[in-house]
């Protein structure tokens, strides 16, 4: 299978998953789980006095 007919099967398969939950009144974990692989908490540091915040995201 080329890397096209694949990207084209994620994309279909990431599809059928949001036409799922196109009328969300609340998110819950089966949602986070279903579109989220990792989510990524670092320490925060301190810079000139003030803390930037860094926000890594993992999704599916």
């Amino acid at each position: 299978m080329s890397k096209a007919q694949e990207e084209c099967l994620n994309v279909d398969s990431f599809l059928k998953l949001v036409r799922q939950y196109t009328d969300i009144q609340e998110i819950n974990a089966e949602i986070i789980q279903t579109f989220v692989d990792k989510i990524y908490v670092e320490k925060s540091k301190k810079i000139a006095g003030t803390r930037p915040r860094n926000k890594p995201y993992g999704y599916s």
